[in-house]
């Protein structure tokens, strides 16, 4: 593993404004788009994503993360405990560019999610 130098392109997901978090309010897919993708300069950029979410609810509830696509192939779930906040939920993923990350709770809003995103030129390993 060498080390990568994430180009400071973005910082936060596609989708969030001034660095708050989003807050999910479908509880079924398509859900919320968290990220759109960046759009590669050589072709070969992926970014790089670390999600956090947090649970506001005094209940267990499921975070479906749709990771470039909405196929069972792609959904990734995390049972979250309550009252827990900004949990590590994918930390440095790589995902090609120009796919999307979308999310959506089992109860519409009760997850809070923060996504930070990088980008590599394609040159980079992480």
């Amino acid at each position: 593993m060498s080390d990568a130098k994430i180009a400071p392109d973005q910082v936060v997901g596609s989708e969030i404004q001034d660095g708050l978090q989003i807050g999910l309010d479908g509880s079924g897919s398509p859900g919320t788009l968290l990220h759109g993708g960046s759009e590669s300069k050589s072709g070969e950029a992926w970014d790089v994503v670390t999600i956090e979410a947090c649970n506001i609810d005094s209940s267990n509830r499921v975070l479906t993360i749709a990771w470039g696509g909405i196929a069972t192939k792609d959904l990734v779930l995390f049972t979250m405990a309550p009252r827990e906040g900004r949990v590590p939920i994918i930390i440095k993923g790589r995902l090609k560019r120009g796919l999307e990350i979308r999310a959506w709770a089992s109860v519409a809003d009760k997850i809070n999610v923060y996504v930070e995103v990088g980008v590599l030129d394609g040159q980079e390993t992480v």
